[in-house]
């Protein structure tokens, strides 16, 4: 699953390509969202696009695995199998480290994890933690506290039992270094994932890596066909249950206030009556 729009298109259409490629290889189904599915900050919306799929009835009755892929990021060893990984854990919930790209604001204790890679198992507890996970920003989305640092939280207060759940691999077992970006050759890594890196070295650096992989036989097309109006449905499906929501508790919130002021005219029109 990745998601992009119009604005980083020159580079992401460029990684699409290559993962659709890869899927096509291993027979994976690859959705690309190609619009913002909310108002946060854009690193929330790789959260709300997995939690709508595993909620979706159709399209998770058909696969095992979940996996989320950044758009400046791609497959680059198109012969390492992605479901074996992900399997072999044992885990609901499987994402890289990313301390080594703290570097020296690297935390002591507790966890820091990467999202522009992570994989869910279509469990229950995934599916409810998806929702949960959307539902933390602790009303600080906007100040800087992303969904990364609302995993580290839920971790630390071992929230849903979090700790027992998730599998942390080393940070370039699906994901990067960020150091070691400028000297990797397109194919040293799984995947190579190109944060805080300018556009045009992105397109340079995938175009090589576009041109390095081939698409193996395969019985599966090498761009698999999405229907984004049914995913768009269930997103505008969720922003109108959460607008009814607050609508709703809007109108109790009123009522209440009303039958409150009621009840003080009637009390202080029975002591004026009684004096």
């Amino acid at each position: 699953v990745m998601l992009y729009d119009d604005k980083i298109a020159s580079y992401s259409s460029i990684t699409e390509a290559i993962n659709r490629r890869y899927a096509a290889n291993h027979g994976y189904d690859l959705v690309a969202v190609r619009k913002r599915v909310s108002t946060r900050d854009p690193q929330w919306d790789c959260v709300k696009v997995v939690e709508v799929l595993m909620n979706d009835k159709e399209i998770s009755k058909n696969h095992e695995w979940f996996f989320w892929i950044d758009s400046d990021a791609a497959f680059a060893k198109h012969e390492i199998d992605l479901f074996k990984k992900l399997n072999s854990t044992g885990k609901n919930f499987v994402i890289c480290d990313d301390s080594p790209n703290k570097g020296s604001s690297a935390k002591n204790n507790g966890i820091q994890v990467n999202t522009g890679t992570f994989g869910f198992k279509n469990t229950p507890w995934s599916r409810n933690f998806t929702s949960l996970w959307w539902n933390s920003p602790f009303g600080k989305e906007k100040i800087r506290y992303h969904e990364q640092d609302a995993i580290n939280t839920l971790y630390d207060r071992k929230t849903m039992d979090l700790h027992k759940n998730i599998k942390i691999l080393d940070a370039e077992d699906m994901n990067s270094k960020f150091g070691s970006l400028d000297g990797i050759s397109p194919a040293d890594t799984f995947v190579v994932h190109m944060m805080a890196k300018p556009t045009d070295a992105r397109i340079s650096r995938f175009l090589n890596l576009l041109r390095a992989t081939k698409k193996k036989g395969s019985n599966r097309p090498d761009h698999v066909i999405d229907n984004p109006d049914h995913f768009y449905a269930n997103i505008a499906s969720v922003e109108e249950k959460s607008k009814l929501n607050y609508t709703f508790w809007l109108l109790g919130f009123i009522l209440l206030f009303l039958i409150v002021i009621l009840t003080y005219r009637i009390i202080l029109s029975k002591n004026k009556a009684k004096r």
